[in-house]
């Protein structure tokens, strides 16, 4: 996760923790504020620190640095959220820093209480598509779902691309569809992303139990689609070994359009149609 992706998480759990609302900021110096709660004349700041990384002695001279600006703020209360692995004693070192702003080592959070929080809160998990996309037992299940069967996607392909993909519009709106719909075609010339965007669009699902089957032609899924298990077809015919025409789809006249609508009419598949065009 990126240092303003760990801030939106940390937000979230806080909201949901503490029942109450916090402004968020954008990117640059935030003045020791990440986040802010504001009651009556009572100021609760959040700041967070992405430390996976570092050194303890890193985050203490940080914590240090921390309070110069917090006797600017003066808040009622501060919390301090860092990814960092925490132990008892350095816990009580950064409660000892902070004080009087921090009264207690509650308002001290390090990795297992962010993730205890999530557990606690699995709605968070699901709405952070690159926390749960680069979970290594996410990855796991997706590697043992089918997916090593398909020869071009190897593990460290989708360990590389579930690190470096940026979620767009484009993301949003395929999902959507594949989720009313069961099916989806992504369009488009070679080299513009429509693999990449099948398998992100595919890991939704993955994540949730869903198996991964990429086949090669109709066929397959043919004789797959039947097998019981909640399943996503992903067809990628770059080779554009099937000519498909819009009218033929729209009036069901392919072998295409068959499976897409029996596809449809399943409740336990989905399938993605990847192709150079459509015509």
């Amino acid at each position: 996760m990126s240092h303003i992706d760990f801030e939106d998480l940390c937000i979230d759990i806080v909201q949901k923790e503490t029942g109450e609302k916090f402004s968020s900021f954008g990117a640059g110096p935030d003045g020791g504020i990440d986040g802010r709660h504001s009651k009556s004349d009572k100021l609760t700041i959040l700041q967070c620190k992405h430390y996976t990384k570092s050194r303890a002695s890193d985050l203490l001279r940080t914590a240090r640095q921390e309070v110069l600006k917090l006797n600017k703020i003066n808040p009622a209360r501060y919390l301090f959220f860092t990814s960092y692995t925490l132990t008892p004693n350095l816990s009580d070192q950064l409660t000892d820093i902070f004080r009087p702003y921090i009264c207690s080592s509650d308002d001290i959070w390090g990795a297992e209480d962010i993730r205890a929080a999530l557990r606690r809160h699995p709605d968070i998990l699901k709405s952070h598509f690159k926390l749960w996309l680069t979970d290594s037992a996410i990855l796991d299940r997706v590697l043992h779902s089918g997916l090593e069967n398909y020869t071009q996607i190897t593990k460290d392909e989708i360990a590389d691309e579930s690190k470096v993909y940026v979620r767009n519009p484009s993301y949003d709106d395929a999902f959507l569809k594949l989720e009313s719909k069961n099916t989806l075609i992504i369009s488009g010339a070679p080299g513009v992303g429509k693999t990449t965007l099948a398998k992100m669009v595919c890991y939704q699902y993955l994540k949730d139990g869903w198996s991964f089957c990429a086949i090669n032609s109709l066929e397959q899924g043919y004789a797959k689609i039947n097998q019981g298990s909640q399943t996503v077809f992903f067809f990628d015919d770059f080779l554009g070994k099937i000519e498909l025409n819009r009218n033929a789809l729209v009036n069901n006249e392919s072998a295409l359009a068959t499976f897409m609508k029996r596809v449809q009419k399943s409740e336990n598949a989905k399938f993605i149609f990847g192709l150079p065009r459509l015509c």
